[in-house]
């Protein structure tokens, strides 16, 4: 189980992570990878913390295996660059480097093209 929140809250605490994160992505400066990263967990414990606690609670995690996010980026991108006549799963399989059987057990886009 994960914990879920759907709600909205108010905090100056928030806020103020929030413009500090839109700062440390403007600017790029050394390892703002690990302060974005920071301020991110700041946020979202803050907003567990602040949230209704009546609309909060636990779901179950989805632990089914899946194509790596910028590999699903990726296909995306590819199918929306092809036209529906000239696009292949072949050729998508080929750009992203991975093979159909991987591509279909790891991936829910083959669900989508049907």
């Amino acid at each position: 189980m994960c914990p879920a929140f759907a709600g909205k809250v108010s905090s100056r605490t928030i806020e103020r992570a929030a413009q500090e994160f839109a700062e440390e992505l403007r600017n790029r400066a050394f390892a703002h990878e690990s302060i974005i990263e920071g301020l991110a967990m700041r946020i979202l414990a803050e907003s567990f913390r602040l949230g209704p606690k009546e609309r909060s609670g636990e779901i179950p995690e989805d632990t089914t295996p899946r194509l790596a996010r910028r590999d699903h980026v990726r296909a995306c991108e590819f199918m929306r660059r092809r036209c529906k006549d000239s696009f292949r799963i072949q050729h998508l399989c080929r750009s992203l480097g991975t093979s159909e059987e991987r591509f279909n057990r790891y991936s829910r886009i083959p669900e989508l093209l049907r």
